[in-house]
């Protein structure tokens, strides 16, 4: 979606007061702040954009953290003013530079359990993830992501848990 900078930020404050206030109305801290789609792929790399959300997240003086690609012009900005988490995907794979694949492409979403606990068992044990056939990037992340709209989702985490039971 192609969208300008006032109405991005416009959506993107309008999205964060809903949040805010329900939240407050519920008496729920929020713990932090993502975001999703092709805004959150936009902000490893756009730094203008990054900047300009980043001025917003800082207008409202609340303790949140954000979770952002750990490479991403976002985080880097962020890191002075924010609690700032590094995010990896368990239910997806990536680029030789980092990036995550496009959901157009084949094999950008990961289905198999096993590859996805494969996958995930190598960013948190060595910080690096597989890009092609024994062709490893690094990437260190502190918390893990899976797409609940992958119709494997559940497997997948299944798959997890047994495999973390059996550690």
């Amino acid at each position: 979606m192609t969208i300008n900078n006032n109405d991005l930020i416009s959506a993107l404050n309008e999205q964060i007061e809903l949040g805010l206030n329900s939240a407050e109305e519920l008496n729920i801290k929020i713990n932090h702040i993502k975001l999703h789609g092709a805004l959150y792929n936009d902000l490893v790399s756009d730094f203008n954009k990054s900047n300009l959300v980043l001025d917003l997240l800082k207008s409202y003086q609340y303790p949140f953290a954000i979770y952002a690609h750990p490479n991403s012009q976002l985080i880097n900005l962020a890191k002075p003013f924010f609690e700032v988490v590094p995010e990896a995907f368990i239910d997806r794979n990536y680029n030789s530079d980092g990036t995550l694949a496009r959901r157009t492409e084949k094999n950008a979403l990961i289905e198999n359990s096993m590859l996805a606990w494969k996958h995930l068992e190598r960013m948190v044990e060595e910080n690096r993830i597989m890009i092609d056939i024994d062709q490893f990037i690094p990437l260190v992340a502190k918390t893990y992501c899976i797409h609940g709209d992958n119709d494997f989702a559940i497997e997948i985490l299944k798959e997890i848990q047994n495999q973390i039971a059996k550690k």
